[in-house]
Parts: structure tokens; C-alpha cells; sequence
């Protein structure tokens, strides 16, 4: 019934209790995508989707894993082993957690660093045939430069199905930023956020069904009623349902399109 396109089940918070979760989403209807954030979690994430029927997972280094180098290797190694790798990320740009004690000189490396990362993993995906997953928070401007390097502006295609460049995880753009990822070809990704911050309201308004994913970002980010405790992929269904509310549909036709679009996006 319910996708959760970005989770982080593999993650040490779950160490206590990841079957019985994992049964209990089974039970609920509810499936997923297990995201890498550097070679150990993407691994740790491919193991995990392949042992469970209703999980996929994705390899990729997140941006904060300050001077990493891609994995190449080691990442092909990993396809060859699993059918279930179904994207690319998560990946991308993150200027927020530049420590405000560095110098221009150390920042500006840093993000010369995370650039070239983020160069590695499309390329790496445009190979593969895989979408990406794309992690910005504070650099959409240097996140969109990048994708329009990498890709033709099709604004006659925004709501293709065929089209699988990647989603925008836990987006956190403008409207204007919304429309010029959709022009690449992007699907749009929204968390719990969405239950407790009302500046996306207009960005969810602007966004075609058919270009929207929802997600968890578990361990984080969880949605109003349990906000403040640990997320699980069960409760993407608080975020489906401020969707239907936000664009005055109904809660069904939110899981059964973001379903279709994740199903879509990822071939699974």
C-alpha cells in the first residue's frame, strides 16, 4: 500500500529492534527504500533490502562525509552481487554543516570536494542506467548548475513516467527551485517535515502528483503525532496524508500515485 522512498533501516538506532519493525511494516503494507550514506551503510543497506521482500536499497556517500573518495569499485562490486540496488545516492550537495569557523579558503575546498563526489556518483548512475538520490540543503544553486551540466532542461516532458534521473530527497527548495528540478526530469520528495512546517505548502501545491514521492528520512525527521521519537518507515503515512489535505485529495490517490512513481522511478 505505502512506499517510503528514503529510509535508513540499516542504521544502528534499529540495531534492538529491526525485525520485529520490519515485520510489522510487512504486516502494515508497507515497503521501501533502504538508502546508503557511505560504503559501510550501503552495504550494510544492500544486505539488509536483500533479505526482505518488501525493501530496496540504494549505495552512495553523503555529501558531510568530508574528503571521501568515490567508491567505484567497490560500489560496482556491489551490483554485481545484488538485483535489489535499484538507485544511486544518497548524494549531492550540503553547504549547512560548514562549520562557521573555517576559512573562505577551507570552504571553498570543501565544496570544490563535495562537487567533484557528486560529478563521481552521475556519472556513476548515468552508467549503471540507475537514478540518483539527491540530498541539498543550502546549495540548490549549485545542485542545479551541476544537473544542467549533466542533463537536458526538458520542460515538455515534466510529467513523463519514462524519464528516471533521480528524486530530490527531503526537499527543501522553492517553488521556482521545484520547477527547474522537474524541467531535469526530477521527481520531488517530501518528509515528515511537511506535517509541522507550512513553508511547503505551496511548493506541494505547485508539484504534480505524478512528480511526488513521499518519504521518512528514518531514524529522522518524524512527522507530527510522534515527533520527537524515533521515525520508522510505517508512519510515511502521516506524510501521504497532509498531501491529500494540502491539494484537497484523497488520502488513497496519494499512496496509490506516490506508490506508482516510486515503482516507476526505480523499476522495482
Amino acid at each position: 500500500m505505502l512506499f517510503d522512498s528514503h529510509c535508513h533501516i540499516q542504521f544502528e538506532q534499529y540495531d534492538a529492534d529491526r525485525e520485529e519493525l520490519v515485520n510489522a511494516c510487512k504486516t502494515a503494507g508497507v515497503g521501501g527504500l533502504c538508502v546508503g550514506c557511505d560504503l559501510e551503510s550501503s552495504r550494510k543497506a544492500v544486505e539488509f533490502a536483500d533479505k526482505h521482500t518488501n525493501f530496496w536499497s540504494s549505495i552512495g556517500v553523503h555529501p558531510t562525509e568530508w574528503n571521501a573518495v568515490f567508491p567505484r569499485d567497490e560500489f560496482g562490486y556491489l551490483l554485481k552481487t545484488s538485483k535489489k540496488i535499484v538507485a544511486i545516492g544518497e548524494t549531492g550537495l550540503d553547504y549547512y554543516r560548514m562549520s562557521v569557523d573555517q576559512s573562505e579558503e577551507e570552504i571553498e575546498k570543501l565544496k570544490n570536494n563535495q562537487q567533484q563526489l557528486f560529478r563521481d556518483h552521475i556519472q556513476f548512475a548515468k552508467e549503471k542506467n540507475l537514478p540518483l538520490i539527491i540530498h541539498c540543503r543550502q546549495s540548490h544553486e549549485d545542485v542545479q548548475k551541476i544537473l544542467k551540466e549533466q542533463f537536458t532542461v526538458i520542460p515538455d516532458l515534466i510529467r513523463d513516467p519514462v524519464l528516471k534521473r533521480g528524486v530530490l530527497h527531503c526537499f527543501s527548495g522553492t517553488v521556482e527551485d521545484a520547477k527547474k528540478y522537474l524541467e531535469l526530469g526530477f521527481y520531488i520528495s517530501f518528509t515528515g517535515i511537511i506535517t509541522f512546517a507550512k513553508q511547503y505548502d505551496e511548493v506541494i501545491h505547485s508539484v504534480p502528483l505524478e512528480k511526488i514521492l513521499i518519504e521518512t528520512d528514518s531514524p529522522f525527521l518524524t512527522p507530527v503525532p510522534y515527533r520527537g521519537k524515533r521515525n520508522n518507515p510505517m508512519y510515511v503515512e502521516y506524510v501521504a496524508k497532509r498531501i491529500s489535505e494540502i491539494k484537497g485529495i484523497s488520502l488513497e490517490e496519494v499512496i496509490d500515485v506516490t506508490r506508482n512513481n516510486a515503482k516507476q522511478l526505480f523499476a522495482i
